[in-house]
């Protein structure tokens, strides 16, 4: 996850962060060398849902329609769901909407994120971080437990009412967590 990297960043160039503010991070144990286990994070399944998903709608209504009838995106405030209209596609010449990351793009990053083992590096991040954890959070509790490993703090904040889309479904309030957190670095 962007998140999972961004704390990884951290802790490699800890002269180019004086904080890390992340909600929801992918946080899994990578799997035992020569098993081959489907972990959360570079999970097979997925990446498979990734290869399937539609990348072209014909217009901008037929897009928002086809996203609003179904989770994650029925959840999404509306401002949010405008929002990835707008950056997660892009206008064709013959006025239809195409994904800008395509299928293909997003399933390698799922089958990419089992490489980055993130906690060798956790006693290496010497900056305040933030977690913003969702009230039905995606992150095991041991492994966020795990993340308080973290040499300048961790403080984790929960956002009422949503899920792994946090940002996505109440930008609101995940914007004034990450706004106090950055007054305070």
């Amino acid at each position: 996850s962007g998140g999972t990297a961004v704390l990884a960043a951290a802790a490699i160039c800890p002269e180019r962060v004086a904080g890390v503010a992340v909600v929801e991070p992918v946080l899994f144990e990578p799997p035992e060398p020569g098993i081959d286990a489907d972990s959360f994070a570079g999970s097979r399944l997925f990446a498979e849902r990734a290869l399937k998903r539609r990348a072209r709608f014909e217009d901008r209504d037929a897009a928002r329609a086809a996203l609003e009838s179904r989770f994650p995106y029925s959840g999404f405030a509306d401002s949010a769901l405008e929002a990835c209209l707008d950056g997660g596609f892009q206008v064709t010449e013959e006025g239809a909407l195409e994904l800008r990351c395509a299928p293909q793009t997003e399933a390698w990053a799922y089958q990419g994120a089992a490489s980055l083992d993130l906690w060798p590096l956790i006693p290496r991040i010497e900056v305040p971080v933030q977690v913003i954890a969702a009230e039905h959070s995606a992150m095991p509790a041991p492994l966020l437990e795990r993340l308080r490993g973290c040499r300048g703090g961790v403080r984790v904040d929960r956002v009422a009412g949503t899920t792994h889309f946090a940002v996505m479904e109440r930008p609101e309030p995940v914007g004034s967590l990450l706004a106090d957190f950055i007054r305070e670095l």
